[in-house]
This record gives structure tokens, sequence and C-alpha cells, in this order.
């Protein structure tokens, strides 16, 4: 089995990469934090590699998409772990609304997910083999939980996996 999780340098994404690897899957491991994601890498090698990859860079996304083609001919997992929470809990009050900072947090939670999707089905499709599970949050599913811009975001990935 072969797959990709972004965000796999920390967090629920590490913990996905060290489980699938575990099972005995090859994982490629896509992320901007390259000291972590290599050091990761590293002590899980050979079934573990790293990309750079900026989900929210449609030009990463296919870098990522075929440099694993490349390298192991399929991919049989796309998991979309990696997203942002941004600065938005200093702005908890509509009023102190920040749309930079919003536009920063949809930039990588959605169009970074869709994009995701977008090219791992560009090779799974063919196929007629593959999963692609997008990580989203209770916030998501119930208001008030989270920032504005995290639990949009969260949102639209629980709508758009449906």
């Amino acid at each position: 089995m072969i797959a990709i999780i972004t965000g796999g340098a920390s967090g629920i994404g590490e913990a996905t990469v060290r489980l699938f690897v575990k099972h005995g899957a090859r994982v490629v491991i896509a992320d901007i934090k390259d000291e972590s994601s290599l050091i990761l890498a590293k002590s899980l090698s050979p079934l573990a590699t790293y990309v750079h990859c900026n989900i929210s860079i449609e030009e990463d996304i296919e870098n990522l998409i075929n440099s694993t083609i490349s390298q192991y001919r399929l991919l049989d997992i796309f998991l979309n772990n990696a997203g942002v929470l941004g600065n938005q809990l200093k702005h908890k009050s509509i009023v102190d609304f920040d749309a930079e900072g919003f536009d920063h947090i949809m930039r990588i939670n959605i169009i970074g997910v869709a994009l995701g999707m977008k090219h791992a089905a560009k090779v799974m499709v063919p196929r007629r083999s593959g999963g692609i599970i997008s990580t989203a949050s209770v916030a998501g599913v119930v208001g008030r939980l989270g920032p504005h811009a995290y639990t949009a975001s969260k949102h639209a990935i629980v709508e758009c996996s449906l």
C-alpha cells in the first residue's frame, strides 16, 4: 500500500504516518516542515520518505503526486491532513475580523484540500482504485467551537466530503 499524508510531520499527521508504517504501508510525508519531516522519514526508513509540499500551491501538489507515482508506480491512499488554525484566536469577535488571516486559512484548509483531491483523483480514477480522506474537525459540525475562519474551513471539508 502506498499512501501520501499531508501535514505528516506533526500531530495527527505524524501519528497517522507512524500507524500506516507500523502496518506495512509505504508512506510519503508531505509537509513544509523540512527538518522534522526529514527526521521522521529517516526514523521510519525505508517505509517513509519526504517530499516538501505547500498544499496551497498547485505545482507543489502536482510534484508530490508525480514524484510518488514515479517512485512507487501507484497511489492507494491520499490523506488530506495538513491544515492551520491561524491567528484567529486573537480575533474572537467578528468585529475584529482579519480578512488576510481568513484568506490564509481558507487557502490552506479548503483550497489545499481541493487541490489534493483533484490531483490524487487524476491517478486513482483511471485505476478505479484508491481512497481520498480529508481530516475535518468537530468544529466543522458544531459551531462556536473554534475561531470563525477555522470553523468555516472545516465545515467546508465536511460538505466537500459528503
